[in-house]
């Protein structure tokens, strides 16, 4: 009995000192967990003719440049429209800039411009090529007396400007030329080039816009020091942050979409059923709930594992212990973010069913069914790889499995935080927003950027515009009341001001 208990007394000493160890090396990380954020000086904030500013964004938004799949829907004179209205609102910018067209490109019918501004030393760094588009999506017909104002409508009131794009994304595209019309007023001259497109087709692919420009920029054999596009942005609510925090997309979620199609020799009578799944539509449900528990395998280290090391450090001491200590806390932090839509995205390749078509008649058992996956593909996945593991789960269900022609890899490498195009990023998004922390993170969706990135004609690639967007904001994108606060927009043209700026003294 003395001999169990000296046993007990002795393995409980271990026990403590093992946890004793296990505290001190969480504790000796966490103190080691270095702050990835630059310490900067604020810039003085330059003085903008504001309501001038804001009222040409607004006018920007009543041209209605709308993009559908379907070119005879699409209304050219609408995007002539908006080539004539920078025109006349950046004099200084086609004055000074040598600006391309489609035709430059082998195609009249593309709409995008490409704009270059020539540094004034031939020896200076690389170019780099800002983005912007100023196509928006439709209004769906049954929403439009949701909105406050009238979506076209461009209205500026004491604290936003109203109307599609004012977010996605004529904020950048005018928002450049703006802080670039400014510059050239102030006698700056930049020393290496700079190049400024603006896409027509963004929103349905970018297909006969930017993916030519980048194949001609391809044939003229330009190398670009970085690629800044759409993608990321500054959010106000993040969790376990006190402030607002900038995500810089560094690389960006590829797609295909698949349709699956069941099929059954007889159809029937909905009054005699046979056993479920039997049927066609309920083939396609075993197949949906097959998909729901056997999702792609989460990775933490495909890009948010990098947004968890610049986040951490700024984080309740809690937080900040289980990120400086992944070794032990990544199942998890993996847990946590797996409980929010955008934690799932960030983590894998995701299945969203977003179409079902298939039966005749309320009574009628259909012979087919057929639904539609739309997959995004993280980075280190491919549109292979992403396919097969629908097959595998679903092998033995009779369903036939369709890619269609809508699919984009993703990227197919991270661009760098350790090289000084993201350095002058990150410093020029401070040097204007003090108060943000900033991060890199994988994009869910899909940019034009990803043109220039399989075609490799940059070091970098880049997705960021300075937009500040709380929650409710997300769903204004592509939804109802689609607006930008006033100020946010003044400081946008501070910030593309002042990134060309830095841009061109590093």
């Amino acid at each position: 009995m003395r001999r169990a208990r000296g046993f007990f007394r002795a393995m409980t000493r271990v026990a403590m000192l093992g946890l004793t160890v296990l505290v001190a090396v969480l504790v000796y990380n966490t103190l080691r967990f270095p702050s990835r954020q630059i310490d900067v000086e604020p810039v003085a904030m330059s003085e903008l003719p504001e309501q001038q500013i804001l009222d040409r964004f607004a006018e920007s938004l009543t041209i209605k440049t709308i993009s559908y799949p379907t070119p005879a829907r699409i209304d050219s004179e609408a995007f002539d429209r908006f080539k004539q209205f920078l025109e006349a609102s950046f004099p200084l910018v086609h004055e000074n800039l040598s600006r391309m067209t489609g035709t430059d490109f082998g195609d009249e019918r593309n709409q995008s411009l490409l704009f270059k501004w020539q540094g004034l030393e031939e020896s200076a760094a690389k170019p780099i090529l800002l983005m912007g588009h100023y196509d928006v999506v439709p209004i769906e017909t049954a929403s439009i007396d949701n909105w406050t104002n009238g979506p076209f409508s461009g209205k500026v009131d004491e604290q936003y400007v109203w109307g599609r794009g004012a977010i996605d994304n004529k904020a950048a595209a005018v928002g450049m030329m703006e802080a670039i019309e400014r510059l050239i007023a102030a006698g700056f001259q930049p020393s290496r080039t700079i190049y400024v497109s603006l896409g027509h087709d963004e929103e349905i692919g970018g297909t006969r816009g930017n993916r030519p420009i980048a194949e001609w920029m391809k044939s003229q054999r330009i190398q670009l020091e970085y690629v800044l596009d759409e993608g990321g942005g500054i959010f106000n609510d993040f969790a376990g942050l006190d402030g607002p925090a900038a995500f810089i997309g560094i690389g960006e979620k590829g797609f295909v979409t698949l349709e699956l199609t069941a099929k059954v020799e007889e159809a029937g009578h909905s009054s005699m059923p046979p056993p479920l799944p039997q049927t066609a539509i309920g083939i396609l449900g075993e197949a949906l709930d097959r998909l729901h528990h056997s999702p792609h395998r989460a990775d933490i280290d495909r890009g948010m594992g990098m947004t968890l090391e610049y986040l951490g450090s700024e984080m309740s001491w809690m937080q900040r212990v289980a990120i400086a200590n992944r070794w032990l806390f990544d199942p998890l932090l993996i847990r946590q973010l797996d409980n929010t839509p955008l934690g799932n995205a960030a983590l894998r390749t995701t299945i969203a069913p977003t179409i079902v078509e298939g039966g005749v008649k309320d009574n009628v058992l259909p012979t087919q069914a057929t639904m539609t996956l739309n997959l995004r593909i993280l980075p280190g996945d491919s549109i292979e790889s992403a396919i097969k593991h629908i097959e595998d789960v679903l092998k033995d269900l009779s369903i036939d499995i369709v890619a269609t022609a809508m699919q984009r890899p993703p990227s197919k490498r991270l661009s760098s935080t350790d090289c000084d195009a993201f350095e002058q990023l990150h410093r020029s998004i401070r040097q204007i927003y003090p108060s943000v922390v900033v991060a890199p993170f994988v994009v869910v969706a899909g940019t034009d950027a990803s043109h220039y990135e399989e075609l490799d004609l940059a070091k970098e690639t880049y997705r960021f515009v300075p937009w500040r967007l709380g929650k409710e904001d997300l769903k204004r994108i592509h939804g109802i009341d689609e607006r930008l606060a006033r100020d946010d927009y003044l400081d946008l043209v501070r910030f593309y001001e002042q990134l060309i700026r830095y841009s061109c003294e590093s």
